[in-house]
């Protein structure tokens, strides 16, 4: 997952670092970086440069968003954000990412279903067991079941679980991937405006631009990323990722995505 979205964090950290050249953002300078014991300079960092790319969408050239502007028009009118290679970088991530869904379904999802229906069997056998009658006096007694009720009751709940958080991860990466798609469109749309803007209205960049141009509801969907609050470590400890602890730090995607 960190591998596939590793091309888009690299434009969003040349992104920040042309922000922070324009005082847009503030610098990370190593005492600041020494200071920031739960990432608290980093998450600052990213919840401004949200704040900039969203008002960047809303306004767009400004006297009060002048500086923003021309930092971002520079950062689309670089050579890294020729269309080629944008179209490349898209096809590769999406790809990478969906390769993952697969893998995903196929060693996580799949084995947790088949632990379920198994689960659901020896549960009935439990039951079957339990409930059987017990024999007359005189007769040989029975062998105790090898797995009593309450044990096979808690453990198919705990298989059911399992799936049901197997199904919640599936469904995360499908939505990661929508989301991707919406962002990868509007950098691809911005970066084809800003390069058409100030040609002839019947030059091949604007037609190339009005051919790329993000629909309304795709736009609205990007906003609305932008919008959402970024989770600190504690947020997420509290919404049950335990795994971001100990990893660090989410990637830029991550965060400018709220995924």
């Amino acid at each position: 997952w960190m591998g596939a979205l590793k091309p888009l964090d690299v434009k969003f950290e040349n992104l920040a670092k042309m922000l922070q050249d324009y005082n847009v953002l503030p610098s990370l300078s190593p005492s600041a970086l020494g200071d920031a014991a739960n990432g608290d300079v980093e998450t600052e960092q990213v919840r401004g440069m949200k704040a900039q790319l969203l008002n960047y969408i809303l306004i767009g050239h400004s006297g009060e968003t002048s500086q923003v502007s021309n930092a971002i028009d520079q950062f689309f009118t670089g050579v890294q954000m020729n269309d080629q290679l944008l179209q490349r970088m898209a096809r590769t991530l999406e790809g990478n990412v969906a390769h993952m869904e697969s893998a995903v379904r196929k060693k996580i999802l799949g084995p947790a279903r088949a632990l379920v229906y198994d689960a659901i069997e020896l549960n009935g056998l439990a039951q079957m067991m339990a409930s059987s009658p017990s024999l007359p006096l005189g007769e040989e007694q029975r062998q105790p079941p090898l797995l009593d009720l309450e044990t096979s009751t808690k453990m198919q709940q705990a298989c059911e679980i399992l799936a049901v958080i197997g199904e919640q991860f599936v469904s995360d990466i499908v939505e990661a991937r929508f989301r991707l798609k919406d962002m990868l469109a509007w950098i691809r749309g911005t970066a084809s405006q800003v390069k058409a803007r100030g040609t002839a209205s019947d030059s091949v960049l604007r037609e190339n631009a009005r051919k790329r141009r993000v629909t309304d509801s795709g736009l609205r969907r990007f906003a609305d990323y932008l919008s959402a609050p970024v989770m600190d470590d504690t947020d997420l400890l509290e919404h049950g990722n335990h795994s971001q602890k100990n990893d660090g730090k989410r990637s830029l995607t991550e965060c400018i995505l709220s995924a």
